[in-house]
């Protein structure tokens, strides 16, 4: 939903849906919401959306929420801005990784993405976009290494502010180069920055 929402350009409803439950299920969802997402195909709103346990849900900012619930897409609030129109470039070709930080995180992974030649690096922090020193350290080394790194949050709501001092704090990673992703979670914030090397765009300006 995401790639699709970053190239789509047309007036028309683009409707992503699936199912919770098989098809074989008793009380399948999916014939239900992909009668509904054809529905909202023929009178909805344009750009691209999920359709879901009845619930529309913007493809920007949009997550699983929930495992097995019927409802299990919800959305992180986003500002309304301008963003480039992307030509339609494939996105094969890049290699993205996502890392998670967690309290007294080692540079390993992020040592062993540099070193296998990754394109980019999304690190879901803590918080509003923080992670250990030593981790940090190595964010900072591969941002000197010319890789392209994005800080997001496995926090569920709220935006990545980027505001912490410190070796492994957002703040000190901007100021390295780091971006933060906003409202945007790590596999949103893939999308953005496969994009965004894909079509030769400021990765900033998608965000």
């Amino acid at each position: 939903a995401m790639a699709l929402e970053l190239f789509h350009t047309g007036k028309k409803p683009v409707v992503i849906t699936g199912a919770q439950r098989s098809f074989d299920h008793l009380e399948s969802d999916g014939p239900q919401n992909l009668a509904d997402a054809i529905s909202y195909a023929a009178n909805g709103a344009p750009g691209v959306s999920i359709r879901f346990g009845g619930l529309t849900i913007p493809a920007r900012g949009a997550f699983k929420a929930h495992t097995s619930a019927l409802e299990a897409f919800q959305a992180t609030s986003q500002k309304i801005r301008t963003r480039p129109t992307l030509p339609l470039t494939p996105l094969a070709g890049q290699d993205i990784v996502i890392i998670s930080a967690w309290p007294g995180a080692p540079r390993l992974l992020v040592d062993a993405a540099v070193a296998s030649g990754v394109n980019g690096i999304i690190v879901e922090g803590l918080g509003s976009g923080n992670m250990g020193s030593e981790m940090g350290e190595g964010v900072k080394d591969a941002l000197d290494a010319g890789i392209p790194v994005l800080i997001t949050t496995r926090v569920p709501e709220g935006s990545v502010t980027l505001a912490y001092g410190g070796d492994g704090g957002g703040a000190t990673l901007a100021q390295a180069g780091a971006l933060g992703t906003g409202t945007l979670r790590a596999g949103q914030a893939r999308m953005v920055l496969l994009a965004a090397l894909a079509t030769g765009t400021d990765v900033a300006s998608l965000l």
